[in-house]
C-alpha cells in the first residue's frame, strides 16, 4: 500500500510513460486498488516520442529541413535508438529501463530542438 501512495504523488499532474503499456498498466491498476485508486493512464513511449517529432511539422515557421518531413522526424527518431543503446542493461527492471527510456526521449527532443532552431 505504500508503494501505491507514493506512485500516486508522484504521478500527480505527470504522464506516465511505459515502453510495454499494456504490460504495464494491468499493474500498476493492480497496486492502486490496493488503496482504491482509480485506474490511472500509462502512454505508450513509441506514441510520445514520435508525437514529439510532431513539433517539426506544427512548427512556425515551418521549417526548411532540407529533407522531407518524414525523414527529419525518423532522423529525430534515429536519435533516440543510438541514445537508448548506450543502455545496454538488463531489460524489463523499472531502473534500467526508466534510464534507457528518459535518455531516449531526451535525444528526441534534443534533435527536434536542433532542426526547429537550424531553420529559425
Amino acid at each position: 500500500m505504500d508503494a501505491a501512495r507514493v506512485i500516486l504523488d508522484l504521478a500527480k499532474g505527470r504522464c506516465l510513460v511505459a515502453d510495454q503499456p499494456s504490460w504495464d498498466g494491468p499493474w500498476l491498476d493492480l497496486l492502486l486498488a490496493t488503496v482504491g485508486a482509480a485506474r490511472y493512464r500509462v502512454s505508450d513511449f513509441d506514441a510520445i516520442c514520435w508525437d514529439e517529432t510532431a513539433r517539426l511539422i506544427v512548427g512556425e515557421p515551418r521549417p526548411t529541413l532540407g529533407m522531407s518531413m518524414q525523414h527529419a522526424r525518423l532522423a529525430c527518431y534515429c536519435e533516440r535508438e543510438r541514445a537508448m543503446a548506450l543502455y545496454p542493461e538488463v531489460r524489463h527492471r523499472a531502473g534500467p529501463d526508466a534510464r534507457r527510456i528518459r535518455a531516449g526521449y531526451e535525444a528526441v527532443c534534443r534533435a527536434v530542438n536542433q532542426r526547429l532552431n537550424a531553420t529559425s
